[in-house]
């Protein structure tokens, strides 16, 4: 931990002092103790190392910040540094009525923001009692997650562990978005506008914010609109897997190969309207080739156009294939989904946009066309290319 309190009961930090030299000289003088369990500790002051306090002992405290490597002490130190230039903001305040002490706080006229920066593993039901803990005494919490944790594949192309989806705020006004901050390069990374291609690999937006010009704001980003410039992107990644997926088993591209077979069509021949990328795919664990792909063959495989189809029926179809596990909802521990069907009726919504449906009242959709089930393989690449231009254009 950066603070810790002197004989007279003073809070000191770390921070407060310029130079190693000048700890050096205070850890001769004075004897420290942590503000929360009144134990001593120790003043750190290596030629390497951040200079930090430390236990003396191995006992447990509430506000134990034992543990945190070198990255998260320097990250915590120029965090705070960038934003007490901006607003009043405490180094490791100890929160007496939750019983937390987050990493900084935050306070503006909107608000106290507790901000946490998460670099070590942390358990779900930590982070949902830690959170929920937070907000229900009126603070706004914010995680940043360790950029150590940040693999970028490509100019858009993500991969996300469990543990960072369980970082994902859906329940804020906001888009989607995950928040890294590396030590090393001093910067702030937002990622926003996340589409998932699979169980792990997203298209996302990165934003890099150099620690200088780091506020508040940044860690709210606004806006849920589509971000099209992803969807070429997203098209390489379709065409390299409609060749390639059937060459891995597992489980889940069994099952959908099956319904392939079953349909009469060749596994890479799927329809073009399956794998539609749109924002509220992040709801859905289940690749959007195959998930949307059992919508059109439940659905439509045998109406003809004309025919109509009721939202409850869409529901009923789209329920018995999770509950045959062959549709995974993620899973959200910090904010569960309450309504599982927002990336659903979102993909009926962009059937209607691409002009195979039609929204006839409230609850009702009229086919317009049949799914597009391509002829060859370099068919599926075209009409899989015409199908997004399309959507880039609406």
């Amino acid at each position: 931990m950066l603070t810790a309190q002197n004989l007279k009961g003073e809070l000191v930090s770390v921070l407060s002092y310029p130079s190693r030299q000048g700890l050096r000289q205070i850890r001769g003088k004075e004897r420290f103790y942590c503000p929360i369990c009144e134990e001593e500790v120790k003043l750190k002051v290596g030629n390497k190392n951040i200079p930090h306090f430390a236990h003396s002992s191995t006992m447990a405290c509430e506000g134990e910040f034992e543990g945190e490597s070198e990255y998260h002490l320097l990250g915590k130190q120029q965090l705070f540094t960038a934003l007490q230039r901006q607003y009043k903001t405490e180094l490791e305040p100890y929160l007496f009525s939750i019983r937390q002490r987050p990493d900084l706080l935050v306070k503006t006229g909107e608000g106290e923001f507790p901000i946490e920066f998460q670099c070590a593993a942390l358990s779900n039901q930590i982070l949902c009692k830690r959170t929920r803990t937070y907000e229900k005494e009126g603070y706004t919490p914010v995680w940043i997650l360790g950029a150590k944790r940040y693999k970028r594949i490509s100019s858009y192309l993500h991969e996300l562990s469990p543990f960072e989806w369980n970082f994902l705020r859906t329940d804020l006004p906001h888009s989607p978005f995950l928040l890294y901050y590396s030590s090393l390069e001093q910067h702030l990374i937002q990622l926003q506008h996340i589409y998932p291609f699979s169980t792990k690999m997203v298209f996302a937006a990165p934003k890099i914010i150099p620690l200088p010009y780091v506020n508040l704001s940044h860690f709210f980003p606004k806006g849920r609109e589509r971000f099209s410039a992803l969807f070429h992107a997203w098209n390489g990644k379709k065409k390299r897997w409609r060749l390639s997926y059937m060459l891995y088993r597992n489980k889940q591209y069994e099952g959908f190969l099956r319904t392939i077979y079953e349909e009469s069509i060749p596994p890479s021949h799927f329809p073009a309207e399956a794998g539609i990328p749109h924002p509220l795919l992040y709801e859905i664990e289940t690749p959007a080739c195959i998930w949307q792909a059992y919508v059109l063959f439940d659905l439509f495989s045998k109406r003809t156009i004309g025919n109509t189809v009721t939202w409850n029926e869409i529901v009923f179809s789209f329920s018995k294939r999770i509950r045959q596990k062959e549709i995974i909802l993620r899973q959200f521990f910090l904010n569960p989904i309450k309504e599982p069907y927002g990336a659903l009726h979102e993909y009926m919504e962009v059937l209607c946009t691409l002009n195979m449906l039609k929204r006839v009242g409230k609850e009702r959709y009229e086919l317009l066309r049949c799914y597009t089930v391509p002829k060859t393989t370099s068919d599926a690449f075209v009409e899989d290319t015409q199908l997004l231009d399309k959507l880039k254009q609406m």
